[in-house]
């Protein structure tokens, strides 16, 4: 999904399935924390949604800070289910 700064959204839209399948579903996100005011998202909100999942973020794209800077995230599952 290609969501232009609705990050959080889309992972709270998805919750259940997440929680549901666990570990079985592989995640990527492309942030872009310039979006996220627009959106009505901030960087702690997305932290929380993502720990909330029981995942924690990887940074791919090589960002320093992982809620400020725009790249990739690989959500890991915190343990395998």
């Amino acid at each position: 999904l290609d969501v232009e700064g609705f990050e959080r959204h889309a992972l709270a839209g998805a919750r259940e399935v997440i929680k549901e399948r666990g570990a079985e579903i592989g995640i990527v996100i492309e942030t872009h924390p310039s979006l996220w005011p627009a959106s009505g998202t901030s960087a702690d909100e997305l932290a929380q949604e993502i720990a909330g999942l029981g995942r924690r973020p990887i940074a791919l794209s090589g960002q320093r800070d992982l809620y400020a800077d725009y790249g990739h995230l690989l959500l890991e599952p915190l343990q395998a289910t």
